[in-house]
This record gives C-alpha cells, sequence and structure tokens, in this order.
C-alpha cells in the first residue's frame, strides 16, 4: 500500500498504482516484499525505509546491468512523494529502453549437473543444456522445476536464463 494509502486515503491518485507497480517488481525481482509483510511494514512504507536488494541480483554478470535498471525503476516507484514517482508514460520510456530477450519460455526438469558447472535440462522439446553462469538466483538442483529460454548452441540447444521454480 502506497505512503498516500495509509497516511490521507482520500487523496489517493494514479500515482498509488505506480507505487505497487514499484512493490510488485521489487518481490518479483527479488523474492521479498520490499517492506515486509503486515502491520510491520506499515512504518518502513511511511518513513520510506526503501531495502537494499538482495546480492544474487548483481552477483552474476550477465544479469547484473539489467537486474540494476529494474531496481532503480522498483525504486523510483516506491519514492514516497507521489509528486516524485515517474508517470504511467515515463515507465513506458523506461521499460522500453531496457534490453531483454523476448523469446518464448518453456518449463522443465533438471536431469543432471556435472562437475558444478553444467548440466542438462528435461523439456517436452528435448534436452536442452545450461551453464551455471545462465542461471538467474538460486541454483536449482536435480529433480527441481525451472523456466529457461532456449537457443541454438551449436550441438545441443542452450537455455539462458534458466530460474528455478517454487
Amino acid at each position: 500500500m502506497a505512503p498516500e494509502a495509509i497516511e490521507t486515503p482520500r487523496s489517493v491518485g494514479t500515482s498509488a498504482d505506480i507505487w505497487s507497480l514499484g512493490a510488485m517488481m521489487y518481490h518479483l525481482l527479488t523474492g521479498d516484499y520490499p517492506f515486509g509483510q503486515g502491520l510491520n511494514a506499515v512504518p518502513k512504507i511511511i518513513n520510506a525505509v526503501l531495502p537494499q536488494p538482495p546480492a544474487f541480483l548483481f552477483s552474476n554478470p550477465q544479469f547484473s546491468p539489467l537486474a540494476a535498471e529494474l531496481i532503480q525503476i522498483a525504486r523510483e516507484c516506491m519514492t514516497k512523494n507521489p509528486r516524485n514517482r515517474p508517470t504511467a508514460d515515463q515507465l513506458v520510456d523506461k521499460f522500453s529502453n531496457l534490453c531483454y530477450s523476448v523469446a518464448v519460455r518453456a518449463r522443465g526438469t533438471v536431469e543432471d549437473f556435472l562437475f558444478n558447472a553444467y548440466g542438462y535440462i528435461s523439456s517436452e522439446n528435448g534436452r536442452v543444456f545450461f551453464h551455471k553462469e545462465c542461471v538467474y538466483g538460486v541454483m536449482p538442483k536435480v529433480g527441481e522445476n525451472v523456466l529457461f529460454s532456449c537457443y541454438n548452441g551449436g550441438g545441443a540447444p542452450r537455455a539462458l536464463p534458466v530460474v528455478k521454480l517454487r
């Protein structure tokens, strides 16, 4: 809930939706709620105590630049003063400048993981190679489900990025 929705609920406008978008983005990127949950979150929201993102977002150089840009946008959306938040049109411009893959995503199961470096994913489209450097977030274990995009890898199809599913 945006700070103004807590402090002055009768004056809530569309900028509260922008705040909510930032909070949802943060949650989707990190797996954590930006200010915690329940009543414990209220003082942090009102005091605009923005969270530090988890280190895993920036630990992989393949994903770090995009993660940094997305976290920055989320933080701008969660600015306490509604007049200082980006507008919907400004967000469209910011998102259109991001560099990300629009490749089709597939679901699969980690089949094996060898030498703590690479492995294969079983999917309905066959066996797909992945490297640990292509994993975003927590490294999946054998038997766990993942979401990935598949590219021609010059021999075996290659998964990038790979995201562990809960």
